[in-house]
C-alpha cells in the first residue's frame, strides 16, 4: 500500500467507508451504453441505496453528483416521505444560500439531503460552528459519492493538458476532485457517526476498465474502517 497523503490521522480514522461488493458492483456501475432502459435501472439502484442511507443517517447527507441531469433523475425517486428534506441543486442556485439552508435544517433536526454538484465538490464546509462539543455536530454525517467525477474539469488549461498528455490527465484530474469531494465530510477532530458511501461499482469490474477506475479511487485504501454496501432491495 502506498503511503497516504500527509494529513492529520483522524481524517482517515474517523469515518466508515462503505464500498460496493461483488454482489452489487454491476448494479451500481454507471452504464457505458446510452440505453434508456439501462440508465433507468441504474438510477433505480442508486436511489434505492440512497433511501437506505438517508433514512439511517444521524444527521445531514451530502450526495455529490456529476451533473444536473443526475440530480433531476434522483430527486423525485427519493419519494414524498423525504420530500421536505431534499435540496435538489439547480444550475443558478447559490452554493452559499444552499449551505446556509442545509445547516439551518440540520440544526432543527430535519436531517437535510443535498443533491449537489459543481462547487459543492470543493471548498464546502458543512460544520456547526455554534457547537463546541464536536460529538454533537451532526450537520453533515453522511457523504455519498454517486460516481467518480471523470470528465468534470472543462477549463481551457485542463483541455490543453489533455491534448498534450492524453487521457491520463483526465484520470489524474478525476482522482484529485474525488479526494476534494471526500474531504467535505471531516472538517474537525472529534466528530462521530461519519460515513462515506462510495457507490461507483466500476472499481470492481474485471479487466482494464475496472483497474482504471480502481486506480482513480485508490485514496479509499487509506481509510481503515470499511464495510460493504448492503444488498439492493426494494
Amino acid at each position: 500500500m502506498e503511503a497516504p497523503p500527509f494529513v492529520v490521522p483522524w481524517i482517515y480514522s474517523t469515518p466508515t467507508v462503505f464500498l460496493p461488493s461483488e454482489s452489487n458492483a454491476l448494479a451500481l456501475a454507471r452504464p457505458e451504453t446510452e440505453s434508456e432502459d439501462r440508465f433507468e435501472q441504474w438510477y433505480r439502484n442508486i436511489s434505492l441505496t440512497l433511501k437506505r442511507v438517508v433514512d439511517a443517517a444521524a444527521g445531514g447527507t451530502l450526495v455529490l453528483c456529476n451533473s444536473y441531469d443526475e440530480i433531476r433523475a434522483l430527486a423525485p425517486r427519493l419519494s414524498s416521505a423525504r420530500e421536505m428534506r431534499v435540496i435538489a441543486q439547480e444550475p443558478n442556485d447559490s452554493i452559499t444560500r444552499i449551505k446556509n439552508a442545509f445547516v439551518e435544517m440540520a440544526r432543527e433536526g430535519n436531517r437535510p439531503i443535498w443533491l449537489a454538484t459543481g462547487g459543492a465538490w470543493t471548498g464546502l464546509d458543512l460544520t456547526d460552528d455554534t457547537v463546541i462539543d464536536p460529538t454533537k455536530d451532526n450537520v453533515l454525517t453522511d457523504l455519498v459519492i454517486v460516481r467518480i467525477p471523470l470528465g468534470r474539469s472543462r477549463s481551457v488549461a485542463h483541455q490543453l493538458r489533455v491534448e498534450k498528455l492524453g487521457l491520463e490527465e483526465e484520470f489524474v484530474a478525476a482522482a484529485f476532485l474525488l479526494r476534494q469531494g471526500i474531504g467535505r465530510l471531516i472538517r474537525r477532530e472529534g466528530v462521530e457517526n461519519r460515513k462515506i458511501w462510495f457507490l461507483d461499482g466500476r472499481i470492481l469490474l474485471k479487466g482494464p476498465r475496472g483497474a482504471t477506475f480502481s486506480n482513480m479511487a485508490k485514496i479509499l485504501q487509506f481509510y481503515p474502517k470499511k464495510s460493504p454496501i448492503p444488498a439492493i432491495s426494494t
